[in-house]
Protein backbone atom coordinates (compact mmCIF):
# COMPACT_ATOMS: atom_id res chain seq x y z
CA UNK A 1 0.00 0.00 0.00
CA UNK A 2 2.14 2.70 -1.50
CA UNK A 3 2.73 4.80 -3.88
CA UNK A 4 6.04 5.92 -4.92
CA UNK A 5 5.09 8.29 -8.12
CA UNK A 6 3.33 10.52 -5.09
CA UNK A 7 6.77 10.27 -3.02
CA UNK A 8 8.16 11.51 -5.79
CA UNK A 9 6.16 14.27 -6.35
CA UNK A 10 6.55 15.12 -3.47
CA UNK A 11 10.28 15.68 -3.29
CA UNK A 12 10.15 17.24 -6.77
CA UNK A 13 7.94 20.09 -5.44
CA UNK A 14 10.11 20.32 -2.37
CA UNK A 15 13.24 20.33 -4.63
CA UNK A 16 11.43 23.51 -6.35
CA UNK A 17 9.85 25.59 -3.79
CA UNK A 18 10.99 26.69 -0.29
CA UNK A 19 6.98 27.52 0.04
CA UNK A 20 6.35 23.58 -1.02
CA UNK A 21 8.31 22.21 1.61
CA UNK A 22 6.83 24.56 3.91
CA UNK A 23 3.40 23.02 2.74
CA UNK A 24 4.61 19.67 2.31
CA UNK A 25 5.96 19.67 6.10
CA UNK A 26 3.04 20.75 7.58
CA UNK A 27 1.41 17.92 6.48
CA UNK A 28 3.99 15.19 6.14
CA UNK A 29 6.90 13.21 8.35
CA UNK A 30 9.45 11.23 7.48
CA UNK A 31 7.61 8.32 8.62
CA UNK A 32 4.98 8.70 6.09
CA UNK A 33 7.30 7.82 3.23
CA UNK A 34 6.99 3.74 2.01
CA UNK A 35 10.28 4.28 0.07
CA UNK A 36 13.12 4.34 2.79
CA UNK A 37 15.26 6.15 0.16
CA UNK A 38 12.44 8.75 -0.17
CA UNK A 39 12.08 9.03 3.69
CA UNK A 40 16.39 9.56 3.38
CA UNK A 41 16.26 12.55 0.73
CA UNK A 42 13.09 14.34 2.98
CA UNK A 43 15.72 13.97 5.95
CA UNK A 44 17.81 15.61 4.06
CA UNK A 45 15.25 18.09 2.27
CA UNK A 46 14.44 19.42 6.18
CA UNK A 47 17.78 19.31 7.50
CA UNK A 48 18.46 21.51 5.64
CA UNK A 49 15.42 23.82 5.89
CA UNK A 50 16.75 23.55 9.61
CA UNK A 51 19.97 25.13 9.11
CA UNK A 52 18.69 27.71 6.74
CA UNK A 53 20.40 26.47 3.83
CA UNK A 54 19.02 26.41 0.45
CA UNK A 55 17.18 22.96 -0.19
CA UNK A 56 17.16 22.89 -4.28
CA UNK A 57 17.82 19.99 -6.02
CA UNK A 58 21.77 21.25 -6.35
CA UNK A 59 21.63 21.37 -2.51
CA UNK A 60 20.24 18.07 -1.66
CA UNK A 61 22.99 16.17 -4.60
CA UNK A 62 25.91 18.31 -2.47
CA UNK A 63 24.59 17.29 0.64
CA UNK A 64 23.80 13.29 -0.66
CA UNK A 65 27.81 13.68 -0.64
CA UNK A 66 28.13 10.97 -3.51
CA UNK A 67 25.91 8.56 -2.12
CA UNK A 68 25.55 5.75 -5.11
CA UNK A 69 21.70 4.83 -4.28
CA UNK A 70 20.55 8.13 -3.03
CA UNK A 71 22.00 9.40 -5.78
CA UNK A 72 20.33 7.45 -8.16
CA UNK A 73 16.84 8.04 -6.55
CA UNK A 74 17.62 12.15 -6.01
CA UNK A 75 17.80 12.47 -10.28
CA UNK A 76 14.99 9.97 -10.68
CA UNK A 77 13.02 12.74 -8.82
CA UNK A 78 14.94 15.43 -10.20
CA UNK A 79 13.87 14.55 -14.00
CA UNK A 80 9.87 14.18 -12.95
CA UNK A 81 7.44 17.24 -14.20
CA UNK A 82 5.35 17.96 -11.53
CA UNK A 83 4.29 21.61 -10.32
CA UNK A 84 4.80 22.78 -6.84
CA UNK A 85 1.56 24.14 -6.79
CA UNK A 86 0.38 20.66 -6.48
CA UNK A 87 2.53 19.59 -3.42
CA UNK A 88 -0.59 19.80 -0.72
CA UNK A 89 -2.13 16.98 -3.40
CA UNK A 90 0.46 14.40 -3.49
CA UNK A 91 1.48 14.81 0.23
CA UNK A 92 -2.29 14.18 1.57
CA UNK A 93 -2.08 11.59 -0.54
CA UNK A 94 1.64 10.02 0.60
CA UNK A 95 0.39 10.70 4.58
CA UNK A 96 -3.57 8.75 3.74
CA UNK A 97 -1.56 5.80 2.57
CA UNK A 98 0.74 5.75 5.86
CA UNK A 99 -2.28 6.36 7.85
CA UNK A 100 -3.59 3.18 6.54
CA UNK A 101 -0.61 1.26 6.68
CA UNK A 102 -0.47 1.84 10.39
CA UNK A 103 -4.32 0.68 10.62
CA UNK A 104 -3.24 -2.25 9.03
CA UNK A 105 -0.10 -3.32 11.16
CA UNK A 106 -2.73 -2.14 13.83
CA UNK A 107 -5.29 -4.33 13.46
CA UNK A 108 -2.77 -7.87 12.35
CA UNK A 109 -1.49 -6.85 15.82
CA UNK A 110 -4.70 -6.65 18.13
CA UNK A 111 -5.66 -9.23 16.58
CA UNK A 112 -2.75 -11.62 17.46
CA UNK A 113 -3.27 -10.29 20.54
CA UNK A 114 -7.08 -11.46 20.47
CA UNK A 115 -6.22 -15.05 20.08
CA UNK A 116 -4.27 -15.10 22.63
CA UNK A 117 -6.90 -16.08 25.68
CA UNK A 118 -4.87 -15.13 28.83
CA UNK A 119 -5.80 -11.06 27.29
CA UNK A 120 -7.64 -9.31 29.23
CA UNK A 121 -10.51 -8.29 26.76
CA UNK A 122 -11.48 -5.47 28.31
CA UNK A 123 -7.75 -4.09 28.65
CA UNK A 124 -7.77 -5.06 24.99
CA UNK A 125 -10.64 -2.81 24.00
CA UNK A 126 -9.45 -0.29 25.54
CA UNK A 127 -5.94 0.00 24.37
CA UNK A 128 -6.95 -0.71 20.76
CA UNK A 129 -9.48 2.52 21.01
CA UNK A 130 -7.03 4.23 22.55
CA UNK A 131 -4.48 3.24 19.39
CA UNK A 132 -7.00 4.03 16.98
CA UNK A 133 -7.58 7.54 18.38
CA UNK A 134 -3.40 8.14 18.15
CA UNK A 135 -3.77 7.42 14.58
CA UNK A 136 -6.96 9.45 13.96
CA UNK A 137 -5.08 12.68 15.58
CA UNK A 138 -2.14 12.29 14.10
CA UNK A 139 -1.11 14.66 11.79
CA UNK A 140 -4.32 17.03 12.88
CA UNK A 141 -3.73 20.71 12.24
CA UNK A 142 -3.23 22.52 15.32
CA UNK A 143 -6.24 24.59 17.04
CA UNK A 144 -5.00 27.27 19.09
CA UNK A 145 -7.42 28.05 21.80
CA UNK A 146 -7.85 30.92 24.44
CA UNK A 147 -8.89 30.47 28.15
CA UNK A 148 -12.30 32.34 28.92
CA UNK A 149 -10.55 35.27 31.06
CA UNK A 150 -8.36 35.57 27.81
CA UNK A 151 -10.80 35.97 25.82
CA UNK A 152 -12.36 38.29 28.12
CA UNK A 153 -9.39 40.86 27.98
CA UNK A 154 -9.16 41.09 24.19
CA UNK A 155 -10.11 44.54 23.41
CA UNK A 156 -12.76 44.76 20.78
CA UNK A 157 -12.03 45.69 17.33
CA UNK A 158 -13.03 49.31 16.53
CA UNK A 159 -16.50 50.03 15.14
CA UNK A 160 -17.66 50.78 11.67
CA UNK A 161 -20.15 53.13 12.32
CA UNK A 162 -22.83 54.32 10.07
CA UNK A 163 -24.40 55.87 11.98
CA UNK A 164 -22.12 56.49 14.87
CA UNK A 165 -23.29 55.10 18.05
CA UNK A 166 -26.74 53.91 16.36
CA UNK A 167 -26.14 51.68 13.48
CA UNK A 168 -22.62 49.47 12.65
CA UNK A 169 -21.87 48.81 9.15
CA UNK A 170 -23.64 45.10 8.16
CA UNK A 171 -26.04 45.67 11.12
CA UNK A 172 -29.56 45.14 10.85
CA UNK A 173 -32.37 48.34 11.99
CA UNK A 174 -35.73 47.08 12.33
CA UNK A 175 -38.42 50.18 12.32
CA UNK A 176 -41.70 49.11 13.80
CA UNK A 177 -44.99 50.81 14.23
CA UNK A 178 -48.60 51.23 13.48
CA UNK A 179 -49.32 52.41 9.90
CA UNK A 180 -49.56 55.86 9.28
CA UNK A 181 -46.25 56.95 11.67
CA UNK A 182 -44.24 57.60 9.02
CA UNK A 183 -41.95 54.29 8.59
CA UNK A 184 -41.23 55.03 4.75
CA UNK A 185 -40.24 58.10 5.60
CA UNK A 186 -37.87 57.57 8.01
CA UNK A 187 -35.99 55.29 5.65
CA UNK A 188 -36.23 57.35 3.11
CA UNK A 189 -34.69 60.19 4.68
CA UNK A 190 -32.17 57.16 6.94
CA UNK A 191 -29.31 58.40 4.40
CA UNK A 192 -28.92 62.46 6.06
CA UNK A 193 -28.20 61.00 8.72
CA UNK A 194 -24.89 59.10 8.90
CA UNK A 195 -22.98 62.33 7.47
CA UNK A 196 -24.54 65.18 9.88
CA UNK A 197 -24.94 65.75 13.39
CA UNK A 198 -23.90 63.89 16.62
CA UNK A 199 -25.54 60.75 17.85
CA UNK A 200 -28.36 62.44 20.45
CA UNK A 201 -28.83 65.14 17.85
CA UNK A 202 -29.76 62.25 15.27
CA UNK A 203 -31.71 60.12 18.39
CA UNK A 204 -33.48 63.30 18.99
CA UNK A 205 -34.43 63.75 15.31
CA UNK A 206 -35.67 60.24 15.34
CA UNK A 207 -38.12 61.03 18.47
CA UNK A 208 -39.39 63.88 16.71
CA UNK A 209 -40.36 62.34 13.64
CA UNK A 210 -42.46 59.81 15.51
CA UNK A 211 -44.11 62.37 17.71
CA UNK A 212 -44.81 64.11 14.81
CA UNK A 213 -46.25 61.46 12.80
CA UNK A 214 -48.32 60.38 15.43
CA UNK A 215 -49.84 63.86 16.21
CA UNK A 216 -50.36 64.20 12.59
CA UNK A 217 -52.28 60.80 13.05
CA UNK A 218 -54.33 62.09 15.58
CA UNK A 219 -55.10 65.50 14.45
CA UNK A 220 -56.59 63.39 11.39
CA UNK A 221 -58.70 60.97 13.15
CA UNK A 222 -60.15 63.72 15.30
Amino acid sequence: MRDDLAEQSVLSCCYQSPLALERAAAILTGTDFANPDHERLWDVLTGLRAEGKPTDAFAVQVALKGHQRLMSVHLQVTVLAVLPDTVEYHAATVHGLARRRDVVRQAIRMRQKAEDLEQDPQSLVAETVNELTRMRDLGAPDIETRTLGELMHTPDEPYDWVIPGLLERMDRLVITGEEGLGKACSCGSSRSWAPQGSTRSRRSRWSRSGRTSSTSRTRSGT
